[in-house]
C-alpha cells in the first residue's frame, strides 16, 4: 500500500537525517480537528496525518492537529493564514507544507478518477499562479521523498531540495497517469484568478 510505503520511508530517511521527523496521532483528535478545516478535505491527507500528526522534512513542516512540535499547531491556522495573505488562493489552493522560504505545497478543487485532489506548488505568498506537481497526495508524498533522499544522499546536513523537478513537466508525469492525461490537454501552471471562473 502506497500510504504505508510513504511513512516506511520517512522512517528510514530518518535515520540519515537528523532534519526528518514523524510525530505521535491520535486518530480521534486528528478526524476532530478536519472539521475546522473550511471547504474541501483530503482524503489521503487526512489518512497521513492518522499515522503521523504532522512530519518535519528537511526545511519542510507538514502542519498537523495541535501539534505543539510544529508552528503553527494546527493546519487550518496555516491554511487560513496564506488565503488572508492572498485571497486568490482562497477556496482553491489549500496548503499541506510549507517551508520558511515561502514555498507551499497544496491541494486544489482538482481531483482524479477515485476522488483524489490534485497537489499543487505555490512559490511564493503573493503569486497568482500555482504549478501541478501531482494527481494524488500519495503520489506527490511518494516524489517529494524520493526527492529528498537523493538530497540526502548527496549532503545529510541538507536543509533543502531541488525544486527543478517539481517544475519540469515531463519528469512529474512520470509514474502518475491522471496527470499525464491532464498535462496532455493543459498546461501545468493555474492562473488563480482565472481559476476562479473555470472548472479544471
Amino acid at each position: 500500500m502506497l500510504e504505508n510505503n510513504i511513512l516506511s520511508k520517512i522512517d528510514k530517511l530518518s535515520l540519515k537525517s537528523k532534519y526528518v521527523k514523524k510525530y505521535p496521532s491520535d486518530p480521534i483528535k486528528i478526524i476532530k480537528g478536519v472539521g475546522n478545516i473550511t471547504g474541501e478535505i483530503n482524503k489521503q491527507h487526512v489518512d497521513f496525518l492518522k499515522k503521523t500528526n504532522g512530519a518535519s522534512i528537511l526545511d519542510y513542516c507538514f502542519w498537523g492537529i495541535k501539534n505543539s512540535n510544529l508552528f503553527p499547531r494546527n493546519i487550518y491556522d496555516e491554511m487560513s493564514n496564506v488565503w488572508y495573505k492572498n485571497p486568490l488562493t482562497s477556496l482553491s489552493f489549500w496548503c499541506i507544507a510549507g517551508n520558511s522560504a515561502g514555498e507551499y505545497f497544496g491541494y486544489i478543487p482538482q481531483k482524479d478518477s477515485k476522488g483524489n485532489h490534485f497537489i499543487a506548488y505555490l512559490n511564493k505568498i503573493s503569486s497568482s499562479e500555482i504549478h501541478l506537481v501531482s494527481s494524488s497526495f500519495n503520489i506527490f508524498m511518494s516524489k517529494f521523498l524520493d526527492e529528498v533522499s537523493i538530497k540526502i544522499s548527496d549532503d545529510e546536513e541538507s536543509l533543502d531540495i531541488d525544486y527543478s523537478f517539481f517544475l519540469d513537466s515531463h519528469k512529474i508525469a512520470k509514474d502518475d497517469d491522471e496527470l499525464m492525461i491532464y498535462l496532455d490537454k493543459k498546461p501545468p501552471k493555474i492562473n488563480l484568478i482565472e481559476y476562479h471562473s473555470r472548472t479544471y
